[in-house]
């Protein structure tokens, strides 16, 4: 009863505009859930759509589809960073004991357990603290891909300068069909880490990461295994039991439609004695008597939090997870991939355009990218910002060179915003 009279009240309220997209309609207090009946058909409709797409203040001056680089946050994860700001200013508290329910709802929702659970900043300082906790010594090889992000690749290629490790960058198949092989290839008797986007930043390309991972465990010598998961998190159904990574580092500011400085490191369990820690200080140690010179890390993941932290972004962050569930990820991640869909049916009939990412479903996600043959991107990603009816914020995708546009199909967007960019990339090509 009470999901069906907070949808009811969650369509009223639409209706009657008390979720309008503009700052001045903030109320700064605690909303109605969206609370859907996933027992019948109105998730897949558009009015359900329409309605998920007024939670968020984004401008509709334009269309957004730059999920992959920044997720908007619902009025009600702005509200709750607010609110508890607010709260603690007003009492001159720092929270700290409310962090443990976030850490819980976290793994809860990427099934893991909350010992391998540590809250960051970003996909980029979790990277970090996995190229940094690993043993490694000089020789040692790391495999990373052409299709890495400068936070996926930058910490293990500044390993070469302080511990002499050796790299060793392989090309992958953008149509995704070959790269299981090319990946189990590249490793040798010398590598000690692997190093994979889940989605790739460039084409969104789902990697074979539950393979390569299980690959890496029957080799005779320990191969650490590094997920770069900055994507799929909030946009991707995520099983870090049925996975086994070593590190899985993401972002909650992107596909999870969290705060800002916000991410998630998961560390498996079976691994973290055999690394090194990172950092020292509050709330990383077992072990603190300062009289005795005595200092013992705790061995979970959260040890690589330290000192004082922003616990109302960290609520936020928890409150966006809500968020997420109540629309349910499957039910997202199905409509992602189904807007994809449609719009690489689009550009496929685009004279001009081709499609970078891949086509078979099993290797693609609600990203698409593309380029306009003999056109650099900047051209046309400039194009698209002032055409009237594209008119959308994209991603230009310099990276290997692929000279593409990228697209996301976030939460909040429509079969009408991809038709309308869709038509605006028709006229902009004729007109080359």
């Amino acid at each position: 009863m009470k999901n069906n009279s907070s949808r009811r009240n969650f369509l009223r309220n639409i209706t009657l505009g008390g979720a309008a997209a503009s700052m001045s309609s903030f109320s700064w207090i605690d909303n109605e859930s969206i609370s859907p009946d996933l027992s019948n058909s109105s998730i897949a409709t558009d009015a359900y759509w329409t309605c998920v797409r007024q939670q968020f203040p984004l401008s509709d001056h334009r269309k957004y589809f730059n999920t992959g680089s920044l997720g908007a946050s619902p009025k009600r994860v702005i509200d709750t960073v607010y609110k508890w700001m607010m709260k603690f200013e007003y009492l001159g508290e720092e929270g700290h004991e409310k962090i443990h329910n976030v850490h819980q709802k976290i793994a809860d929702f990427i099934n893991c357990d909350i010992e391998e659970l540590a809250i960051t900043r970003n996909t980029t300082e979790g990277i970090n603290i996995a190229a940094q906790s690993i043993p490694l010594q000089a020789g040692d090889e790391i495999i990373l891909t052409d299709h890495a992000h400068v936070g996926g690749a930058a910490p293990w290629l500044a390993l070469q300068k302080s511990k002499g490790v050796t790299i060793k960058k392989i090309q992958l198949d953008s149509s995704g069909i070959n790269n299981l092989d090319i990946i189990k290839e590249s490793i040798s008797k010398k590598t000690k880490v692997i190093v994979l986007s889940h989605v790739t930043c460039t084409i969104g390309m789902v990697l074979p990461i539950k393979e390569v991972i299980e690959y890496c465990k029957q080799q005779n010598h320990k191969i650490f295994t590094c997920i770069d998961g900055a994507h799929p998190l909030g946009m991707l159904h995520l099983d870090m039991k049925a996975l086994q990574p070593d590190f899985y580092a993401s972002s909650g500011h992107k596909w999870l439609l969290g705060p800002k400085g916000t991410g998630i490191l998961y560390i498996n369990k079976e691994i973290i004695r055999a690394l090194n820690p990172v950092y020292a200080g509050a709330h990383t140690d077992s072990l603190y008597d300062l009289a005795n010179n005595v200092f013992e890390h705790k061995y979970t993941a959260n040890r690589v939090e330290y000192g004082t932290r922003n616990t109302p972004i960290l609520l936020g962050l928890g409150d966006a997870v809500d968020f997420i569930n109540e629309i349910g990820i499957l039910n997202i991640e199905h409509r992602g991939k189904r807007l994809a869909s449609h719009l690489k049916r689009g550009l496929s009939e685009i004279s001009k355009i081709e499609i970078v990412s891949p086509m078979k479903a099993e290797f693609s996600s609600p990203i698409v990218t593309f380029r306009v043959k003999n056109q650099p991107f900047q051209k046309i990603q400039n194009a698209i910002k002032y055409h009237p009816k594209a008119k959308a914020r994209v991603r230009g995708i310099h990276e290997n060179n692929i000279n593409g546009i990228r697209i996301s199909c976030g939460v909040y967007n429509s079969r009408r915003e991809i038709d309308d960019l869709l038509e605006g990339l028709e006229d902009i090509v004729s007109n080359f």
